[in-house]
């Protein structure tokens, strides 16, 4: 019988402080949201072309601008401005987002362009873009930029094809 009344009275004071416990509590709730965006994704248009041009005994350089001219230095002539473009892109993800366009001469790389056989590669030794400095895609999740560059040309360059490829990167901020 003891037991029993000290089980009982166990029981009791359990009991007490589960009610003790639910007098001291609170709760409120929180809202929980997730925004899913479209994927961003580029499509090049058009390739950078350099276009055609003579080398000679001295180092020279070949710049296709952002707007689709071209300018030589040093010992290099341009010929015909035929083939020579600069390259073209679009973006498409959601609309209105901000992203950022990274290219590898941004972080010093240059790009070779391999041509004949036993002959230097040509050094793209710059790229630059006019997306600008925090582009966002339109109202429909577009947007087109240009990638013009400079490529160096060593004296004497042996004449021939010269390709080589670079990657652009566009990713959301």
């Amino acid at each position: 019988m003891k037991k029993l009344g000290l089980l009982l009275a166990s029981l009791f004071v359990m009991m007490l402080a589960t009610q003790q416990m639910k007098a001291q509590s609170a709760s409120t709730s929180a809202n929980a949201k997730a925004t899913v965006i479209s994927k961003i994704s580029i499509v090049k248009n058009s390739d950078l072309n350099f276009g055609s041009f003579a080398p000679s005994a001295t180092d020279g350089t070949i710049s296709v601008e952002l707007d689709g001219t071209r300018s030589v230095t040093g010992g290099i002539t341009a010929l015909n401005d035929i083939g020579a473009l600069r390259a073209d892109f679009t973006v498409n993800g959601t609309p209105n987002e901000s992203y950022y366009v990274k290219l590898p001469t941004e972080e010093g790389n240059t790009i070779p362009l391999t041509g004949p056989e036993g002959a230097d590669p040509l050094i793209i030794t710059s790229l630059v873009h006019n997306a600008g400095d925090n582009p966002a895609l339109d109202d429909k999740g577009k947007k087109m930029f240009s990638v013009g560059g400079t490529l160096s040309v060593k004296a004497n360059q042996p004449a021939g094809e010269y390709t080589g490829t670079f990657d652009v990167i566009v990713a959301y901020n």
